[in-house]
């Protein structure tokens, strides 16, 4: 409940003291005071000439610019959830396409084939693994029937307010949340066989126009909040080390 939140895990207390043993946080505070170290010599940790553009140094730019906006907490929990979202979440996707596919030997086969038949060499390039339709509809399913992150998203109302379904109304402002697994699982969006692991619901169907496949596969793509509104796996680093790994495990 976000009226909670605000005495529970956003309570500066609950967070000092609970970083004290969270091992990311501690990770990510150590990067942090590093990096500082690093931007104050202007030499990196062996010593080296620091010259380099990465995630970090937009971080200490952007605290840089606006110190009032980007406290130090920031800083450390921007780095916390680059060590989280860039580590956890692939190895989760790619923990749950191997299981369905080993429950599923029809699915695995089809895929193996397309991969077969492709004719690929070691490692497999991430270009050639975006031309296998079948293997992105895989991703897609594990990704919608398994989330690999089960936060709250949240997000604010905007100043039009906000109607719900049953009529009941939310005030500009207001924060709200959902979690992805509940949404995943809506059979008005994704059918009646929701709960289920089904590649195909992200192909064309047999008797389905071309218009109406792509009505309803934007309506999926619209509904899946595995990583917020509107993901696009073509658009995620994450997806992008997901398919080349699998293509390349299912090559071998």
């Amino acid at each position: 409940m976000p009226s909670l939140d605000k005495f529970l895990w956003k309570n500066p207390l609950v967070r000092w003291f609970s970083a004290k043993s969270d091992p990311f946080s501690i990770r990510a505070g150590k990067l942090f005071r590093d990096r500082l170290a690093e931007e104050k010599t202007g030499r990196d940790s062996i010593g080296e000439d620091k010259d380099r553009s990465d995630i970090v140094s937009r971080i200490l730019e952007a605290k840089s610019a606006h110190p009032d906006q980007v406290p130090d907490a920031a800083v450390v929990g921007y780095i916390m959830t680059i060590l989280l979202a860039g580590s956890d979440t692939v190895s989760i996707t790619l923990r749950s396409i191997v299981y369905y596919l080993s429950k599923n030997h029809h699915v695995q086969k089809k895929l193996q084939k397309e991969i077969d038949d492709a004719k690929l060499t070691y490692p497999v390039s991430w270009k050639k693994a975006q031309d296998f339709t079948y293997l992105d509809a895989v991703v897609k399913e594990a990704l919608r029937i398994h989330p690999p992150t089960s936060v709250l998203l949240e997000r604010v109302v905007s100043p039009a307010g906000l109607q719900l379904p049953d009529g009941r109304e939310l005030k500009p402002g207001t924060i709200v949340s959902m979690n992805g697994w509940t949404i995943n699982q809506n059979e008005d969006v994704f059918g009646q066989d929701a709960n289920a692991f089904n590649p195909d619901r992200w192909l064309k169907a047999s008797d389905e126009t071309e218009d109406g496949f792509q009505a309803r596969a934007k309506r999926m793509l619209r509904a899946d909040i595995a990583f917020g509104y509107a993901f696009r796996i073509q658009d995620e680093s994450g997806a992008m080390k997901v398919i080349s790994s699998l293509s390349s495990m299912i090559w071998m």
